[in-house]
């Protein structure tokens, strides 16, 4: 054979030798890499860094959670929202690191007609937009679920910017809750002609706390202070559900002891009862709110009656997210103001009546009634909320609706589904009372932006994926081909 054309064919084979074995090394490399790797997160937002605690709370998970992401926006109000894009670009990444951690994790999305979406329906109900919710199957089988708010993970600012970030924190947090295998214990005292939770009736609550029951593993259990003279330790909340009849010294001080342990309360009260529940506001107005015994009054009769109020005005409060831009029908309902009786206390009304209203002390008011001089008029507050810093870690809170009637199934249903709006409120109010967004574990670093975010333009993807294929191997036959011109020369 000729010397030149032997050497010819040795430097061919030399280059694909050289060929197959970088292909080979860079596949090697990335099998090796998908089962042990380290990451440095250099992004602007820290979406990629999680911390060590959250890393073990993952691993520790032993049975399947299935997390869902409805990121639709049925909502005209988050149709304005700007921030939710980058909330949600943040939030799928972070649950993919987070499903990258175990196995057993496992994130998908709600698709109309998709199998996701059948589970979702079948455990909770009709899947809200903008919701995360997640099912966990417990040692005997059985499901359960929790769900948050994509508003629930972010602050953002009226320029379009979120300005803080605190998903692993919460995120983290409702996975513990979940797979800890224990419910919400909520306690509902009796003895005072109190709404009982499962009532189906149109008075009833049941599609409040039947949403709690779901989306939040709640159980509700009666509280007979009279006969147990305190509130059980395991109580995570207690509800205080329209009570017609006043307490007594005994149950205050029953329910005083446990707000000294920091205890979380949820009341709804109703105007013009013939008991002046003296020995109860009492208690409340030590817990940082007074209910006052007057009726609020709409003098344009917005909704065609007069004790049917109309609420837009929603103060800056956790509870509140989301909410400025909405609007709630409140009827009969009482004024709460917000009442601060020492250093270690802070309350706040949550909203406000419409300008147009007063407060009528003549009890019961009759159709003909009208402002008599002395009487509240303007924006009066209908639900306050408290807390005091008497525990280290863990204050005790307190929300006060004057309206029980808002609370009611009548008021929480459309077309015999629960009203996304007026349930998540209320599921707003119990969640902050039950302190769901404490943070178990702290991000390692802020993940405030710094800078505008990098977000790659339309097809990049496909880009890089043509480069790894084709662009690598086509680099080392250039470079062989390239080392044989200039042997020949």
């Amino acid at each position: 054979m000729n010397p030149i054309r032997k050497r010819r064919i040795l430097n061919w084979l030399n280059v694909t030798l050289m060929t197959l074995l970088m292909a080979a090394f860079l596949v090697g490399v990335n099998l090796v890499a998908h089962s042990r790797f380290a990451r440095i997160d250099m992004t602007t937002d820290k979406v990629w860094e999680i911390s060590a605690q959250s890393r073990q709370i993952l691993r520790s998970v032993p049975r399947d959670v299935e997390i869902y992401v409805n990121a639709i926006t049925d909502n005209p109000m988050d149709q304005q929202d700007k921030t939710l894009p980058e909330a949600w670009r943040r939030t799928v990444l972070l649950l993919g690191e987070m499903a990258s951690q175990n196995p057993r994790i496992k994130v998908a999305p709600i698709i109309e007609g998709s199998q996701s979406q059948a589970k979702i329906m079948a455990q909770v109900g009709r899947p809200e937009g903008n919701m995360i919710y997640f099912i966990y199957r417990t040692a005997d089988d059985k499901a359960v679920s929790r769900a948050l708010s994509i508003r629930e993970l972010y602050l953002g600012s009226p320029s379009g910017e979120v300005s803080d970030y605190f998903g692993e924190s919460r995120i983290i947090t409702t996975i513990s809750q979940l797979i800890s295998d224990r419910k919400t214990r909520i306690y509902c005292t009796e003895g005072h002609r109190e709404i009982p939770p499962g009532v189906t009736e149109r008075r009833g609550l049941s599609v409040v706390t039947g949403r709690l029951t779901a989306l939040e593993n709640a159980e509700f259990k009666p509280l007979n202070l009279i006969r147990d003279k305190a509130v059980p330790d395991d109580a995570d909340l207690v509800f205080i559900a329209n009570p017609v009849t006043d307490f007594t010294t005994v149950e205050t001080d029953a329910l005083t002891k446990y707000w000294a342990r920091g205890g979380r309360l949820f009341v709804t009260c109703q105007p013009p009862i013939r008991d002046p529940l003296d020995e109860f506001r009492k208690f409340l107005e030590s817990c940082g709110i007074r209910v006052n015994r007057d009726i609020v009054i709409d003098s344009k009769r917005e909704l065609q009656d007069q004790v049917q109020l109309v609420v837009r005005g929603f103060t800056p409060h956790p509870v509140n997210q989301g909410m400025p831009g909405a609007w709630l029908r409140i009827p009969f309902s009482c004024s709460v103001d917000p009442a601060v009786i020492n250093k270690r206390m802070q309350a706040i009304a949550l909203f406000m009546s419409s300008p147009d209203t007063w407060a009528e002390t003549d009890l019961p008011p009759g159709p003909g009634t009208k402002h008599n001089p002395g009487e509240r008029w303007g924006n009066i507050p209908l639900a306050a909320a408290a807390e005091e810093a008497i525990v280290a870690g863990r204050p005790s809170r307190i929300i006060v609706w004057g309206s029980a009637v808002a609370m009611t199934n009548e008021l929480n249903l459309v077309q015999d589904a629960p009203n996304p709006l007026t349930v998540g409120y209320f599921l707003n109010n119990f969640r902050w009372l039950m302190e769901r967004e404490v943070s178990i574990v702290t991000p390692e670093e802020s993940r405030k932006t710094r800078m505008k975010p990098f977000s790659p333009p339309p097809g990049a993807d496909a880009v890089i994926g043509w480069i790894s294929l084709a662009g690598i191997p086509f680099l080392g036959i250039a470079l062989g081909a390239l080392a044989l011109y200039f042997r020949r020369k």
